[in-house]
């Protein structure tokens, strides 16, 4: 089962960065042409059911689909109680308490009246649950909510609660997605997705106008994806429709540096996206030791008890017996990564492979092997990004792929 969430358009309140919660005015002009560009990339997709908040943003947002759309309050927004229509900075400097609080963890209770942080979290994974229950594997749900909910629901995955989520604020009628696992569990495949917008349309919030990027790209596909066999620092190279996707990304991302690992399907990305490449061999994949060149099958045939620790058992073994651990990769990747933002004073664009982007950003949420399952592996030619300011590092967008001709539904 796949569920797609998506932020109402823009409005004037968050134009002119005031609380809306229950409350707030339709969409601005802006936002209506936002949800009009979101209906024209959902135009050729079928969902099991959509949803949305009854609040009047989000209602005229999902009247743009042109699809049966069931109103379900209880996807609403935070309740702020009297801050509603009052700006969001003067409500702070007025209690300055209370964003404190939000920056600790504490549970505050919005506006003095509205929700706390947990009655806010128990609801919005209570709507969670309800959903679940009423759908089987293979059903694709759209909800058209708010960026608290959507940002709290991310949170939740990651073991944290909203507003304290390692993620950047949402921006209006981006896409978010999550595959769900047999047991409920939630993995996210798409994060913050408004590629369907142009520069004018998306509203980046002010204290991070001035953030440098951090752009990780997976390769494209390469020979070893095809057939299934296990690619560490070795493989050989793009198939022809890996480079076919990389010239599609390189015409649409139009970068002039990036920095690459050295395996072969790597430097060969990097080389097809910018006319300058450096490398760097601590952007390798993780090293799965004597399994290089293996299929999960003949993995497990060679070696079931490691396997089944380290697969089922969850435990961070030697790939292979004698290749790294996932605790290893995330540590190379997280002082490789660093060591190339701070020999940078702008923007960075490196190209890596799934399982190393994916350690190197569960590092930068305190998580590990066990909690993997979490963030899904981006597609071939997949782009995440991370926003970096003054210590506050936030991933802003996972598993972007425009330039592959899909929609929502990346990696399958």
């Amino acid at each position: 089962m796949r569920l797609h969430f998506v932020r109402h358009g823009q409005t004037p309140d968050n134009a002119e960065r005031m609380w809306q919660g229950w409350g707030g005015r339709g969409l601005s002009p802006t936002g209506r042409v936002q949800a009009g560009r979101l209906a024209e990339r959902l135009a050729s997709r079928e969902f099991t059911r959509v949803l949305s908040s009854d609040i009047e943003r989000v209602l005229e947002t999902s009247a743009f689909l042109g699809q049966a759309v069931e109103v379900d309050a209880r996807w609403r927004e935070v309740h702020v109680g009297q801050w509603a229509g009052r700006r969001i900075a003067d409500t702070y400097a007025e209690h300055p308490e209370v964003l404190e609080g939000l920056r600790n963890g504490d549970d505050v209770r919005i506006g003095g009246d509205g929700e706390s942080i947990s009655e806010f979290h128990d609801r919005i994974q209570g709507s969670l649950r309800s959903l679940l229950d009423q759908h089987d594997d293979g059903d694709e749900v759209l909800v058209v909510s708010h960026g608290g909910v959507i940002g709290g629901l991310t949170a939740g995955v990651f073991g944290t609660r909203w507003p304290m989520s390692p993620t950047a604020p949402l921006h209006n009628t981006s896409i978010t997605s999550f595959d769900v696992a047999a047991d409920g569990s939630l993995s996210l495949t798409r994060f913050n997705d408004d590629t369907h917008l142009d520069d004018e349309h998306v509203d980046l919030p002010d204290f991070l106008r001035g953030a440098r990027r951090l752009r990780l790209i997976r390769h494209g596909e390469s020979t070893g994806n095809l057939s299934g066999a296990w690619e560490g620092k070795g493989g050989d190279g793009l198939s022809s429709e890996g480079v076919l996707q990389v010239k599609a990304a390189a015409a649409s991302l139009e970068l002039n540096e990036v920095v690459s690992s050295d395996a072969p399907r790597a430097l060969e990305t990097a080389r097809l996206l910018a006319p300058e490449v450096r490398v760097d061999e601590g952007l390798r994949e993780l090293d799965p030791g004597s399994w290089e060149g293996l299929t999960f099958d003949e993995l497990v045939h060679a070696d079931p008890s490691l396997a089944n620790r380290i697969y089922r058992g969850r435990e961070d073994l030697p790939r292979g017996g004698d290749g790294e651990t996932w605790a290893e990769l995330a540590e190379r990747m997280r002082r490789t990564v660093d060591g190339i933002v701070e020999e940078s004073d702008g923007d960075v664009t490196i190209v890596s492979h799934g399982s190393a982007i994916r350690a190197y950003l569960l590092d930068l949420m305190g998580l590990g092997w066990a909690e993997q399952p979490r963030l899904a592996t981006m597609p071939n030619t997949g782009l995440a990004e991370v926003l970096l300011l003054d210590g506050f590092t936030r991933l802003h967008t996972y598993g972007l792929a425009p330039w592959r001709g899909e929609d929502v539904a990346p990696g399958r």
